[in-house]
């Protein structure tokens, strides 16, 4: 499975697993799940957390082999009671587990690709895992100690394709032109009197 993962030019998005009914979740870097334990550059782990973004207590999880954690208890899902019936009563349902978070994460892949299809799957990948809602609950138990955050996603893929740009001249006061000006990190952009724009950087 490694082998076919590693040569495939896809993400694939993996759910960390679920504890058996009334057991707490495990440590899959010493307890295994495949495919979310497979080493591969382009699995994404993904582990379930509540509307408190506490680790679900059913989760499995891995500092080295989950990645990060999106929304997986209670979840409202579409779902047929009694499936291949003459009335399988297919409605709503709330339903938990890892298998409820992976499809959040994947979700956002796909929001990322629409807003920018130049991006390699490992780029998508990174934008996710950076953009992470870091939380304290979830430090050491996720690689990235955080909970998905599809905006922050979104945003940073966005200006991968639309990089900020600005003209901008200068008169030097001391050293010999031509002068090599380098920005390293941007603090504040204010108004002037004079109606135009000054940015102060380190």
């Amino acid at each position: 499975l490694k082998d076919a993962i590693d040569v495939s030019p896809e993400l694939f998005i993996c759910a960390a697993g679920n504890a058996a009914f009334g057991y707490s979740g495990k440590n899959i870097d010493i307890y295994p799940e495949y495919p979310a334990s497979l080493t591969s550059d382009n699995i994404i782990g993904v582990a379930a957390v509540d509307q408190n973004d506490q680790l679900a207590f059913f989760s499995n999880y891995g500092p080295i082999s989950v990645d990060l954690a999106a929304p997986g208890v209670y979840i409202v899902n579409t779902a047929c009671a009694n499936s291949g019936a003459p009335d399988p009563q297919c409605n709503y349902y709330y339903m938990s587990g890892t298998s409820m978070a992976t499809p959040q994460v994947s979700g956002v892949a796909a929001l990322i690709r629409s807003v920018n299809p130049q991006l390699t799957n490992i780029q998508i990948k990174n934008i996710i895992v950076k953009t992470v809602d870091v939380k304290a609950s979830l430090a050491g138990k996720v690689k990235t100690s955080g909970r998905l955050n599809a905006t922050r996603a979104i945003q940073v893929a966005n200006a991968t394709l639309y990089p900020p740009r600005a003209n901008f001249t200068a008169i030097p006061v001391t050293g010999t032109v031509p002068l090599t000006v380098v920005f390293t990190t941007f603090q504040r952009m204010q108004q002037r009197g004079t109606g135009h724009s000054a940015m102060e950087v380190p």
